[in-house]
């Protein structure tokens, strides 16, 4: 995790692809620059894709979660 400018929140994105159980799985966490916890959110999906598929999906579900919540003050931060 990286400390925000004040104003900011970031947003931390990670994914992880499951083959033998053929999903992928990612997390999405918010946080303000003091660090305190605002929101999170967790998905899976099925169908077998690489590490980089994962974490592109991943990216674009932070995105467009964001978006519908109207936050645009947000640095997003991928593992």
């Amino acid at each position: 995790w990286t400390k925000p400018l004040p104003g900011l929140l970031n947003c931390n994105v990670d994914a992880a692809v499951f083959k033998e159980e053929n999903i992928m799985g990612f997390g999405l966490c918010i946080r303000n620059a003091d660090g305190s916890f605002i929101k999170a959110k967790l998905g899976w999906q099925h169908g077998f894709i690489n590490s980089q598929e994962a974490k592109a999906l991943a990216l674009l579900e932070a995105l467009t979660w964001l978006s519908d919540m109207g936050i645009t003050n947000a640095i997003i931060e991928h593992g």
